[in-house]
């Protein structure tokens, strides 16, 4: 907000509060923060998924008849894309 990052949550320790319904309440956020941190990364994990999944669907097919040119070719075509794979991890 107002561009800067949320304040960090501390997490609640079992016990300190007397009252259920707060202890309740707290675990409870604790709880859900850790679930939408997991969604948040696998959101994340998916993006970079089909990143890859279209990059490999960009590699030419050869025959297998053709083995080391096969191999040098798709070594090539490695590094062109690990550098603009490198440039979309970064966005």
């Amino acid at each position: 907000m107002y561009g800067r990052p949320p304040p960090m949550l501390s997490t609640y320790e079992k016990g300190t509060t007397r009252n259920e319904e707060v202890e309740r309440e707290l675990i409870a956020r604790d709880e859900n923060v850790a679930k939408n941190t997991l969604i948040q990364e696998g959101k994340e994990m998916t993006s970079v998924l089909y990143t890859y999944r279209s990059c490999v669907k960009a590699l030419p097919q050869f025959p297998s008849s053709i083995k080391q040119s096969q191999a040098d070719m798709y070594l090539e075509t490695y590094q062109v894309l690990d550098l603009e794979m490198s440039r979309l991890r970064e966005i």
